[in-house]
């Protein structure tokens, strides 16, 4: 399923690592990994439990809970596969599409920005300045370190990063923008 361009964006990943960027992007993906995100996912519902507020709770839940269930599966529906081992600097075992770690990144951390700006928390203009700036760096990073290290082709990422703004915008909009 890759394409021309998919090799393109794979060869000049490949041609262009530095050991610096090498170490950088190895330990950037881990903040997509399942475990991580687990975690992550753990602390954000019971701040979302202990704020009683059921319908982030729901938004945060259907989003990480569906979305994870529906990436596991897409990967078997297209069982596409991975760029050549011999070019990635990390051994992936699942079929390529869509990105998991891309998908992760956005439904996470774009799930936990929608929730920061919707709950009434009293934090700086600064602090929350600094935290959605860490939230997108980790929504741009994390996708663009599967393609450096060499684990995903360009068509897998963007197949990520589009199903998690869809899952987001259709959660969204049934629960949390309903009249």
């Amino acid at each position: 399923m890759f394409t021309s361009i998919d090799i393109i964006v794979n060869n000049f990943f490949v041609i262009n690592r530095v050991d610096f960027l090498n170490q950088f992007f190895l330990f950037i993906t881990n903040f997509g990994d399942v475990w991580f995100v687990l975690v992550v996912s753990v602390i954000v519902f019971y701040f979302l439990f202990r704020a009683k507020n059921k319908a982030l709770l729901l938004f945060f839940c259907l989003n990480i809970i569906v979305g994870e269930i529906l990436v596991y599966l897409l990967k078997f529906v297209f069982a596409t596969s991975r760029p050549p081992l011999a070019t990635s600097l990390v051994v992936e075992s699942s079929f390529g599409f869509p990105s998991g770690h891309a998908f992760s990144a956005i439904i996470l951390y774009f799930s936990i920005y929608i929730i920061m700006k919707k709950l009434p928390l009293k934090f700086s203009s600064k602090i929350r300045i600094i935290f959605n700036s860490i939230l997108f760096f980790l929504m741009f990073l994390i996708p663009l370190s599967r393609m450096y290290l060499g684990v995903h082709w360009l068509s897998d990422v963007i197949g990520g990063i589009l199903l998690g703004f869809l899952v987001i915008f259709i959660s969204n909009k049934f629960i949390l923008d309903k009249p």
